[in-house]
């Protein structure tokens, strides 16, 4: 289990630049590996549960980054190309951000063919809490 909170982002933050930015890169990640848009029949297989920012807040830290949820479609999610599909959207996830530490929740979900989610945090950074 992944510690810290989850802040899904929601349509009033995409009037924020960056919010934007990130759900952009998002849906790229099903353009580039999952399927084209026009192609919905297999760009469902891969199910985009949740996304947005993270935080743990510790004694004296606060680490923050950002989280995807995702799932396999319960009726493909036997299939091994749909299970490398997912596979391939969690590690571009994992490395869309550069060299950060990465958390995963259920890393074999999809090589299993189950149907619970998949959770990636990212931690982008830290913040010190006082002096």
């Amino acid at each position: 289990m992944i510690n810290g909170m989850f802040q899904s982002i929601k349509a009033a933050d995409l009037l924020n630049t960056n919010n934007r930015k990130l759900a952009e890169r998002v849906a790229g990640l099903w353009n580039r590996y999952v399927a084209p848009e026009a192609d919905y029949m297999r760009r469902q297989s891969v199910i985009l549960v949740d996304f947005g920012h993270w935080l743990d807040q510790k004694a004296w830290t606060d680490d923050h980054g950002f989280f995807l949820k995702v799932r396999l479609a319960p009726l493909d999610r036997n299939r091994k190309d749909v299970q490398d599909r997912g596979t391939a959207v969690v590690n571009g996830f994992k490395t869309m951000f550069g060299d950060c530490e990465v958390y995963v929740d259920n890393p074999q979900a999809f090589e299993t063919g189950s149907e619970e989610t998949v959770t990636v945090v990212v931690k982008t950074g830290f913040n010190m809490i006082g002096d």
